[in-house]
């Protein structure tokens, strides 16, 4: 059964509230506009001010230099004429007070100093009467430095006490100074120079002061100002910054904010300041900004009241149309809404209804859909139901009243915690709080049925709306009782074949061919020299336990039982112990599963322990190659080798040989002394004949005291004689053994060699060849090697020392017919 969950309304803007915001929408950024367009004029109106006062300031400058360049050119011109010296007075006050009318107006009046400070002449008498002695004053002292105009101010008039400023230049003669002549003018006379001809704005103020901050001139309250210092800071910015101009707004001495503008002058360390008050600079900006603020505040009332006009009009309409649509919400799908206004109010209203009649036959469809999906959930073998994020019952099949006997309809729309209780429900709490944090969970557990108690599993899917957002979960619980039961007959009978293989000395594995992992039982681990453990590893890990020799053999294996190639999987391979030992394994075992395609999944099979069977297979296979008294290749393995050099090609310039060796009178050593010292001897001889050739050489025991060398790969018949004769010298210096024929106290040998030509493929024929060279080295008197060639001008030839024939044993005639040969060379 499916409960449709009831949806609550959602509030929100009404359309009145929506055209409001569209206007605010509309109207800010507008204002904002507006006053960021204010508010970037008013900056640049007072850039503007500020330049303004700058350009007023330059000009004030300008002017001052002026006059000042006037005073500097008077003084030029006097320093000429002057006589400085003490005897010149009369003369130069006379020469100065006739210059009073013709010097700059500025000028109060000028003096001559001597050079060493004292007054020489002047155009005011009072001056005369001081006795002032300039010396020490930084106007004299930077003329006679060499400065072109210095000026020093303010300055006390030693004859009236009025402010003044001193201007200066040096009296030269012939290169050197002689005097100063000065030039003084009242601080008070700047104040023309420095009001401009039209006058300032009200609290407007022009200011000139030095690199100290010493006011020389205001042009508001002079008397009050002149001589007063504001500070070095004033002007410190302009100077550390080598500036000429710079702007200054803030409050200037006479604690008034200002907009100014400072410049330096050019001819004299003076600067002019020009400031005009904040409230008088600024006044038509302020204007222009509240124009542009009450122009955007009425613009907003007009849209807000067209808004409210307009909303009026198509709210109405809409208000319907929102009624309309909560009857739809509410599932009254036969409803139809009664709008006709036209336009696109009317196309909603047409499309409302066309909805409406589409859900109306939707919602028919899916009626049948759901009982449709009730019938086949009714008819699975398992509990299937949806719950919501509150983890109510919204959908059951019928199967929960199989199982547990209860009616669906009596637990919709319930939640977990009413339907199993709160002792049952805290053992999957955990699991449905995950599932419902957006992860898919399985678990198992044991519930109490009709039938009663059975065990299942139970899987939890989260449902997500389009935004991806946790709604619900669905849950399908499956009755695993039998799966489970079988599960542990499995491992019970698994157990019981592990511990019989364990018994056995066998080992169980199970490989996994999807997953590329293999089970392999503790008697694995125990065969390895570790601790008694199951594990499960991957293939590769496992293979790599294997010896690399043996690798690819066993993937054949593997591949071949797995493939079909092979009914069963039969290998024997070596395994890596924990003692860095090898082991030989046999691994047994078939295909146990396969999918519906026919592709093997598993193959299963047992591991047992071979090296022991191993180790008693390779003594037997070295038994049968070997000579067990010398522990050399017997016959079987010489000739299998002396047939493999035959097959293969002769390099260019290199040649085989084979030799033929045995003991000198070996059998009279044997009466003589007994077998026992005769085998000593065989042994002795084998160890002199392996320390005499290479590792690629080999050295054989066909029969008795019959030996063979198969020398490979050698240089021609010197290297295959150096070798013979460095066998007959080590045999010479064994020891024990007499002479049976008196003849000496040492043992001797007989060598014959045979050389391989480029045709030679018969392993017979090279054998009697050499058998040949060995008899003729005995009629040559033993002790000695002989050489045989296949070719006619390498005829047989004695290569050793001449050493004396001495006459076969007569005895050695009797020995049977397979000593032939023996008999015959011994003779």
């Amino acid at each position: 059964m499916l409960v449709r969950p009831r949806r609550r309304p959602t509030k929100g803007l009404t359309i009145n509230g929506r055209l409001f915001l569209l206007v605010l929408a509309v109207a800010i950024p507008f204002s904002i506009f507006l006053a960021a367009t204010a508010l970037l004029q008013a900056r640049q109106e007072r850039e503007q001010v500020r330049q303004e006062m700058l350009s007023l300031a330059r000009l004030t400058s300008a002017r001052l230099d002026d006059h000042v360049g006037d005073i500097g050119q008077f003084l030029g011109v006097l320093a000429e004429v002057v006589t400085p010296e003490s005897g010149g007075n009369a003369a130069n006050d006379a020469l100065l007070r006739g210059l009073a009318s013709r010097r700059p107006a500025q000028i109060n009046n000028v003096a001559v100093w001597s050079a060493n400070g004292e007054l020489t002449g002047s155009a005011e008498k009072q001056l005369r009467l001081t006795g002032l002695n300039v010396a020490q004053r930084s106007f004299f002292k930077q003329a006679v430095a060499g400065a072109d105009l210095p000026v020093e101010a303010p300055i006390l008039a030693a004859s009236n006490g009025e402010q003044v400023a001193v201007f200066a230049t040096a009296v030269r003669r012939q290169g050197r100074v002689v005097g100063v002549v000065t030039a003084t003018a009242r601080l008070r006379l700047l104040q023309a120079l420095v009001l401009p001809a039209g006058g300032l704005p009200p609290g407007a103020v022009i200011t000139v002061l030095d690199h100290d901050g010493v006011i020389l001139a205001r042009s508001l309250d002079p008397s009050r100002w002149i001589g007063k210092s504001l500070g070095a800071g004033f002007v410190a910015s302009t100077v550390a910054a080598d500036l000429v101009d710079s702007v200054r707004d803030g409050p200037s001495a006479d604690g008034v904010s200002r907009i100014g503008g400072l410049t330096a002058s050019r001819r004299v360390p003076w600067f002019v300041y020009v400031g005009i008050p904040n409230e008088i600079a600024l006044a038509p900006m302020k204007r222009h900004l509240a124009q542009t603020f009450l122009a955007g505040l009425a613009m907003l009332l007009l849209g807000l009241a067209a808004a409210a006009v307009a909303g009026r009009r198509i709210s109405a309409p809409l208000r319907q149309l929102s009624d309309d649509a909560a009857r739809l919400e509410q599932g009254r799908f036969d409803h139809r809404s009664s709008v006709s206004q036209g336009g696109e109010i009317g196309q909603l209203a047409s499309a409302l209804n066309r909805m409406s009649d589409s859900l109306q036959e939707r919602t028919a469809l899916l009626e049948a859909s759901r009982f449709q999906l009730q019938q086949i959930t009714d008819n699975l073998p398992a509990m299937i139901s949806y719950l919501d994020a509150q983890q109510r019952f919204l959908f059951a099949n019928n199967v929960f009243k199989e199982w547990l006997g209860v009616e669906v309809d009596a637990f919709m729309g319930k939640s977990l915690v009413e339907f199993y209780g709160e002792a049952e429900y805290a053992i999957f709490r955990e699991d449905i709080e995950a599932c419902l944090g957006g992860r898919r969970m399985a678990y198992e557990r044991d519930i109490q049925t009709l039938a009663g108690p059975r065990r299942v599993e139970v899987t939890l899917i989260p449902h997500r709306d389009a935004d991806n957002n946790v709604v619900g979960l669905f849950a399908l619980t499956l009755d695993v009782t039998a799966s489970r039961e079988a599960t542990a007959l499995r491992a019970r009978i698994e157990e019981r074949l592990s511990l019989a293989l364990e018994g056995s000395g066998s080992a169980l594995f199970d490989l996994d061919v999807k997953r590329s992992r293999i089970y392999q039982s503790a008697q694995a681990a125990t065969m390895r020299g570790e601790p008694a453990r199951e594990e499960t590893t991957s293939l590769a890990v496992y293979m790599n336990r294997v010896h690399p020799d043996d690798r690819d053999w066993l993937t054949h294996c593997f591949e071949g039982a797995l493939r079909g190639r092979t009914p069963t999987f039969d290998a024997e391979f070596r395994m890596a112990t924990r003692a860095l030992t090898w082991i030989w394994i046999r691994g047994l075992g078939r295909v146990v599963e396969r999918d519906a395609q026919g592709m093997a999944i598993r193959l299963a099979g047992t591991g047992a322990d071979i090296t022991p069977r191993k180790a008693a297979e390779e003594r037997l296979r070295y038994l049968a190659e070997n000579d067990a008294l010398t522990g050399l290749p017997n016959r079987a393995l010489f000739d299998e080798r002396l047939k493999r050099l035959l097959l293969s090609r002769v390099a260019p310039h290199r040649t085989s040989a084979l030799m033929f060796l045995d003991i000198d009178y070996f059998k009279s050593v044997n009466d003589t002394f007994g077998h026992e010292a005769g085998d000593k001897l065989l042994v002795a001889f084998a160890a002199i004949l392996k320390e005499c050739v290479r590792p690629s050489d080999t050295v054989a025991r066909l029969a008795g005291d019959e030996f063979t060398i198969i020398l490979n790969d050698i240089s021609g018949v010197s290297e295959a004689t150096g070798v013979a004769q460095r066998i007959v010298e080590r045999v010479r210096k064994l020891s024990g053994f007499s002479d049976p024929q008196g003849g000496g106290s040492g043992v001797s040998t007989s060598i014959g060699i045979a050389f391989r030509g480029p045709n030679d493929n018969d392993a017979a024929v090279l054998l009697r060849r050499a058998d040949a060279a060995l008899y003729q080295a005995k009629r040559n008197g033993r002790d000695s090697f002989v050489c045989d060639t296949p070719h006619a001008d390498d005829a047989i030839e004695a290569t050793s020392e001449e050493v004396t024939v001495e006459a076969a044993d007569a005895e050695d005639a009797a020995d049977g017919s397979g000593a032939s040969e023996k008999a015959r060379r011994d003779r």
